[in-house]
């Protein structure tokens, strides 16, 4: 089990799991981090701004990740802002359509 934040924005966020802070997730980044270096389980992950605004959440439980015989199913969330894509998921990384334009004034306090 891990935890990707995938940072496609041109701002530095802060990943919290849980309610503690992990790391900041520098702009360009996708730094994964491993199970071992993360509270137990569930998880309620937090991409943040400095400020404290909180722009993606998203929750892990145990089975919540399923590896099915065509493929497999993991938690993820993602967000297109003005500033750019960012994203959290478990394990696998989202597919889906490429980042969309965000609405002005979505990256702010």
């Amino acid at each position: 089990m891990s935890l990707t934040a995938n940072n496609q924005s041109d701002r530095v966020l802060e990943l919290f799991v849980n309610g503690g802070k992990i790391a900041d997730v520098q702009p360009g980044t996708e730094p994964k981090f491993a199970a071992a270096d993360l509270p137990p389980l569930p998880w309620t992950a937090e991409l943040r701004l400095p400020t404290g605004r909180t722009l993606l959440t998203l929750p892990v439980a145990s089975g919540s990740v399923v590896r099915l015989s065509n493929g497999s199913q993991s938690p993820g969330i993602r967000v297109d802002l003005s500033c750019g894509r960012i994203e959290l998921f478990a394990i696998y990384p989202l597919l889906g359509p490429g980042p969309g334009p965000g609405r002005p004034g979505d990256c702010g306090p």
